[in-house]
């Protein structure tokens, strides 16, 4: 090993089709079992951190004519089993990632088979899952200008904020149950969105209902 402090680290290599493509989004399970990776190829990868091996790759996102969608954005869900990825053609895919990987330790060749569903107009840019498992909520945020609230386990649009005037880059939820969440766009704007009971339980008027947001404050960053 050369100096410079490079103990405990190492490159960990990609197999399969997809090797080359850029890898754009990555994402780590809760209980730091699964990495995720999302490819400009349009192909989702998870490794077994266990192991470092890596399971098949399944190619998930594409536009019409079979052209492949770079993959933007990724995360798993609180109990690490779902994985879901969003990508440039408009798209959200959910993945059953532990029995993916399940699937590669036991050495068999099934190809992991992702639910999908059309989620914005503009390409999906950042997906954020709400760390409270009894809410199985996702934010998705796009170049159509648009913030969605789903729950991804039915694919139910729960609901579409518009409170940004130009594209929309990444969101983050509250590591405290996902009390809020938070949007940021090319309008250098910042918008914070409250879960209702907790506006209700400040004083403001709203109705108590499990996977509703209120937007309550928008800030410009500064320069």
């Amino acid at each position: 090993q050369h100096g410079g402090g490079s103990e405990g680290r190492g490159a960990l290599g990609i197999d399969g089709g997809h090797a080359a493509s850029p890898i754009f989004s990555l994402a780590v399970s809760a209980d730091g079992s699964m990495l995720g990776c999302g490819r400009g190829s349009g192909a989702v990868s998870v490794m077994s951190l266990a192991s470092q091996e890596w399971a098949r790759d399944v190619s998930a996102h594409w536009n019409s004519g079979a052209k492949l969608a770079s993959v933007r954005a990724l995360a798993f869900d609180v109990d690490s089993r779902s994985l879901l990825s969003g990508g440039d053609d408009n798209h959200v895919c959910l993945f059953d990632a532990a029995a993916w990987v399940r699937r590669r330790s036991h050495n068999e060749n099934r190809t992991a088979q992702p639910e999908r569903f059309s989620a914005h107009r503009g390409w999906v840019t950042s997906l954020s899952v709400c760390p409270d498992p009894a809410r199985r909520v996702c934010v998705t945020t796009s170049w159509d200008r648009t913030v969605k609230l789903w729950d991804f386990s039915t694919h139910a649009l729960l609901h579409t904020y518009k409170d940004h005037t130009e594209s929309v880059f990444d969101s983050a939820f509250s590591p405290d149950g996902g009390r809020f969440f938070a949007t940021v766009g090319v309008d250098a704007q910042l918008v914070l969105y409250v879960a209702k009971h907790e506006v209700s339980r400040n004083g403001a008027a709203a109705k108590d209902e499990k996977n509703a947001f209120a937007q309550v404050k928008v800030k410009g960053g500064e320069a």
